[in-house]
């Protein structure tokens, strides 16, 4: 596993930079003439990302085309709720930018839970190449993750209920007991290239704990996480970073 560690001194360098990354994805998979395969996340962090990607000088620059988006998790919500990730996409990215509608595919959250789940899933089968164990390999996967260390939604101490050939399955919030999709653990870690958006200075110990390896990193399910032969990366601002600070080199 190649493992890299990006520290940005603000939320806007960071978005900024990842931003040019985006763009020059896009630009290579045109050149390649294939299209990306990307999961997208939820959240504060993201939602500030799609938005530095409708920027005139950035959006113009995006090979829309060429990008092919799911989501790594949804709320079982309509798309106009305000806890819907699909919404939020819609509102901040997908409503100002021209990708095809036939690349976006998402979580249909206002959709019975179970039927959901094998769509989902078979719609992923369609259009992501798998391995020879018939996993999908997704080229860039967005994570982001929650103070006691969940992402997506896989949650700590909490098993999966009925996952769809091995793909996708059903999760319940922990607290609020809210129903919701997400991908597995092992679609995940079998992507090419995995991002963990991170910012904030409540985040900070938990990526500590997993950066460390520590004892305790072994309940984060985001520790959890390990592409077999894809890239690893942490995009993290300063305050997220700042427990684990000491150990970072420039």
């Amino acid at each position: 596993m190649k493992q890299e560690i990006k520290v940005f001194d603000d939320e806007a360098l960071l978005v900024w930079h990842l931003a040019n990354e985006f763009k020059q994805a896009s630009k290579a998979a045109k050149k390649k003439d294939y299209v990306l395969n990307i999961v997208l996340s939820g959240g504060k962090t993201p939602k500030i990302f799609f938005q530095k990607l409708t920027e005139e000088h950035t959006r113009k620059d995006i090979q829309w085309s060429h990008l092919r988006l799911f989501w790594g998790d949804e709320r079982l919500v309509a798309p106009d709720h305000p806890d819907s990730n699909y919404g939020m996409t819609y509102k901040t990215l997908l409503s100002k930018v021209s990708i095809p509608q036939s690349h976006i595919h998402r979580i249909m959250g206002e959709s019975h839970s179970e039927q959901e789940l094998k769509r989902y899933a078979e719609e992923i089968i369609k259009y992501v190449p798998a391995d020879n164990t018939k996993l999908p390999i997704f080229d860039w996967i967005f994570l982001g993750i929650g103070t006691d260390g969940h992402t997506a939604s896989i949650f700590p101490k909490q098993r999966l209920d009925t996952p769809y050939k091995g793909i996708c399955a059903l999760a319940h919030h922990p607290k609020s007991g809210q129903k919701r999709i997400t991908l597995t653990m092992d679609v995940l870690s079998n992507a090419k290239r995995i991002s963990f958006l991170v910012t904030g200075k409540s985040k900070a110990r938990v990526i500590a704990a997993i950066l460390n390896a520590t004892a305790r990193s072994k309940y984060y399910p985001a520790a959890q996480v390990k592409p077999a032969s894809g890239a690893l990366e942490w995009y993290l601002d300063r305050p997220a970073a700042s427990v684990f600070f000491g150990k970072l080199s420039y």
